[in-house]
């Protein structure tokens, strides 16, 4: 199935089968096609625009300036969204940001078919009509809240072991600014995407598109946490580098590792640091991070660390190995630690002017810190993102995950009580972004969510006008007469001729009985008469003649059907 447009292969006949089915009987089945040669048009910039704006979900938003009009405008539209169309959606979202006020009461769905739509508007109303202000649905898709101001949002950047694609997604189809990042990145299509020389420039790549998406929004961020790798992307967030330095940081890093540390490997264990410490008890294992309350991450040669993973089952304690190609963040990776910082030296960085709250030592980053020996430290030591988190939630109403995959945000939430989102910038689907957008709206950003309709084909939508749909109606149809099919007459039968000089032979008469039964069948059958035309036995005759041998029906004045 085609995600995006492509052009049409050369040489083949322009036709195309469309084939939709519906659960309620009504099946329909086009096919276009244009006979002949045709002249070939090279597709403009719009029309490769247009062409990738489709969306798999859209963004509803309403506010109010109480919590009973923002229950009677849900209300409204509750009982608007069924008479819609999957592709009225879009007019739908388009016209109610059109009607946004910036009233402080304020919800947001995330849905994807009109009864996605009246499922989703339904548990908004029933919130407000409950008493609610505030709602976080588990599964990303219902938001309520009152903006009190400004929202305080916080970044988190994610490192290695986070994605694995390096298209970009649904994201990078969508957004322009995000396909310009993938573009200049020219990252690999195939090959291995765990291996640490691709995974580093990929995983920053999907932080800086996600940036490109989320500042065109005017998403914006008062704060920044980078787990392990994921500081660089937030030192590029705070001014620290350009986006050319990001990436080239992130390559040389993920080469120095592949060149000079160690192989090795990691896991997370569903336990508390002290627990943990006690299960590598005499092994070559380190705590390479802090990743919640009862998250901790080992790293260490293979063998120790399948040795850790043995003791944690004997103990009832979950243990996962991580998708990384080295034990990051042991000593296994000293060498490269020497190698990068010794490249970083050459490497010109600016002050950050954003507030970062480091995952190397747990406390915000001073405005003069020495960028290249944190890096360089950053890649022994083990990560903070637990304290660093906690540390940041003090001044935060929302987290989104800015990059591939969804497990910092997670993480967040079980270490703190602010909500998180993820944009995923793997994700196939949009919804990762329109999640951000609404969950950023809801708290109080100043959303630029016209930006979701500029390049998109949207028509006039009323809000609560009655539709009407062409529809067929089998049942009521009036049944058309089948031609009845008449088999041709027999050819007449010849009496073959009598030769010559044979005498002609004579049929012999019919017995008395026998002729009296064929008067009889011809009087029963006789065919009906009409009075336009007198019947065969009578040459002169009135339909009111006292003699005549046939009478009148009694239901068709001067037809002649019965003869006496």
């Amino acid at each position: 199935m085609l995600r995006r447009a492509e052009p049409w292969p050369d040489g083949a006949p322009p036709r195309a089968g469309i084939t939709a089915m519906g659960f309620g009987g009504i099946n329909t089945h086009v096919v276009l096609d244009r006979p002949g040669a045709h002249h070939r048009t090279v597709a403009g910039p719009r029309d490769r625009t247009l062409a990738s704006s489709a969306q798999d979900v859209e963004l509803l938003l309403l506010d109010g300036d109480s919590p009973q009009e923002l229950a009677a405008r849900l209300d409204r539209l509750t009982g608007f969204v069924p008479q819609l169309s999957y592709a009225q959606l879009a007019d739908l979202a388009a016209a109610l940001q059109r009607e946004l006020r910036d009233a402080p009461y304020r919800a947001a769905a995330v849905v994807s078919s009109p009864e996605d739509a009246e499922r989703r508007l339904r548990q908004l109303r029933d919130a407000v009509d409950a008493g609610e202000t505030s709602l976080f649905a588990a599964d990303g898709r219902v938001f309520l809240g009152r903006a009190r101001g400004p929202a305080r949002i916080g970044f988190l950047f994610p490192g290695q072991g986070s994605g694995h694609g390096t298209s970009g997604g649904a994201l990078g189809r969508r957004m322009a600014e995000a396909a310009q990042v993938y573009e200049r990145a020219a990252l690999p299509a195939a090959g291995d995407m765990v291996a640490t020389a691709v995974a580093q420039p990929r995983i920053v790549t999907g932080s800086l598109a996600g940036l490109r998406a989320l500042r065109a929004l005017g998403v914006e961020a008062t704060v920044a946490v980078g787990h392990s790798l994921g500081e660089i992307s937030a030192l590029h967030w705070a001014g620290a580098m350009d986006e050319e330095t990001l990436l080239r940081v992130a390559t040389v890093r993920g080469e120095a590792m592949t060149e000079h540390g160690d192989s090795g490997t990691m896991a997370s264990l569903a336990a508390a640091p002290e627990a943990v410490l006690a299960l590598t008890a005499g092994l070559p294992v380190v705590v390479a991070g802090y990743n919640g309350p009862e998250q901790t991450v080992v790293a260490g040669p293979a063998d120790a660390v399948e040795a850790v993973a043995g003791r944690a089952r004997e103990a009832g304690v979950g243990c996962t190995r991580l998708p990384v190609s080295h034990a990051f963040h042991s000593p296994l990776v000293a060498p490269a630690a020497e190698a990068f910082g010794d490249w970083l030296a050459g490497v010109d960085f600016a002050a950050t002017d954003r507030r970062i709250v480091s995952t190397v030592t747990g406390r915000a980053l001073a405005p003069g810190t020495d960028v290249p020996a944190l890096l360089r430290r950053q890649i022994t030591d083990p990560v903070l993102f637990a304290q660093a988190v906690e540390l940041a939630a003090k001044d935060v109403d929302l987290f989104v995950e800015v990059g591939p995959g969804r497990v910092l945000s997670g993480l967040a939430a079980t270490a703190t009580d602010v909500p998180a989102v993820a944009l995923d910038t793997d994700d196939e689907s949009l919804r990762g972004l329109l999640q951000a957008a609404g969950a950023a709206y809801v708290a109080g950003t100043p959303l630029a969510h016209e930006r979701l309709f500029h390049d998109r084909l949207i028509r006039p939508l009323e809000i609560g006008a009655e539709l009407r749909f062409l529809a067929s109606q089998p049942a009521s149809r009036p049944r058309r007469p089948r031609p009845v099919r008449t088999a041709p007459p027999p050819p007449p039968r010849r009496r073959a001729r009598r030769p010559a000089g044979t005498p002609r032979t004579t049929r012999p008469p019919l017995p008395a009985t026998r002729r009296a039964t064929r008067r009889a069948t011809r009087r029963t059958t006789a065919p009906a008469r009409t009075a336009s035309a007198p019947p065969p036995c009578c040459a002169a005759w009135s339909p009111n003649a006292p003699n005549c041998p046939w009478t009148s029906s009694a239901t068709t004045a001067g037809s002649w059907t019965t003869c006496t």
